[in-house]
């Protein structure tokens, strides 16, 4: 058991979780906790937890990732008021890498939307999380390096609902369970998007395919379709070489 004083009511520590390949490192998401010292309003917070053994002997905390955060193993992430960072996280197999969701991201300042999502991706020296860096953003608007803009992203997408990583870090799948689909024209059917890199520190992402209603690269078995409403992506699960994957469409009829 681990007692963790620092948590509040209503944080939701335990929105999500992300074990690495041999479950020695934890990654769990409190989507509405306040940043450093409580002074922001659900930005959302990381915490990454180590075990001696596989029988989860002595928990450690072993980093703490959200806003203001600085001092050893306490690492800052430029989050927003009401982010919702760490509503969705994946790991890698070493337990280097995270992918974590911010499904209420408001786009860059350039290109804003709200609600419209993002994704952070951020690695670490060592899996004793000595230091970390910001690689990049995945969302509307972001351009800097290592960013990718997905232009096509709307206000209310909710982009980073369902995420998953491959076992190397080199694929990443997305969920936006709320989107509306092509041209914005079926209301909350949802849509995936599949994401590559060139190598496993997340280096130049690109968009592999969109899967959405009306507009998938590859049709359905059985002509099957994701209808109004479906919230197709609200999860994503994909296998450690990255090839095959299930999407959940949680409203299904």
């Amino acid at each position: 058991s681990y007692y963790f004083s620092s948590l509040e009511v209503n944080d939701h520590f335990g929105r999500a979780l992300a074990f690495n390949d041999n479950g020695m490192r934890l990654a769990i998401g409190a989507s509405r906790a306040h940043g450093n010292g409580d002074s922001y309003t659900d930005t959302g917070d990381v915490y990454i937890f180590g075990f001696e053994n596989e029988m989860y002997k002595n928990a450690e905390l072993k980093a703490t990732i959200g806003r203001v955060y600085s001092g050893t193993n306490k690492f800052n992430v430029a989050l927003g008021n009401n982010d919702y960072f760490g509503r969705g996280i994946a790991m890698n197999d070493a337990g280097t890498r995270l992918a974590v969701a911010a499904p209420l991201d408001d786009g860059h300042s350039s290109s804003t939307a709200t609600n419209v999502g993002a994704v952070y991706l951020l690695s670490f020296t060592d899996d004793d999380y000595t230091s970390m860096t910001v690689e990049g953003i995945i969302g509307r608007g972001y351009t800097g390096s290592g960013d990718l803009n997905l232009r096509d992203l709307a206000a209310y997408d909710a982009f980073g609902n369902g995420i998953a990583l491959n076992g190397a870090g080199t694929r990443l799948v997305v969920g936006a369970r709320e989107s509306d689909g092509e041209q914005n024209g079926s209301t909350d059917s949802g849509m995936v998007k599949f994401i590559s890199f060139t190598d496993s520190d997340f280096s130049s992402p690109s968009l592999v395919m969109t899967m959405e209603e009306s507009a998938f690269i590859n049709d359905l078995p059985n002509n099957d379709y994701v209808g109004k409403s479906e919230s197709f992506g609200s999860a994503v699960s994909l296998n450690g070489a990255g090839n095959r994957l299930a999407v959940s469409s949680i409203y299904d009829t």
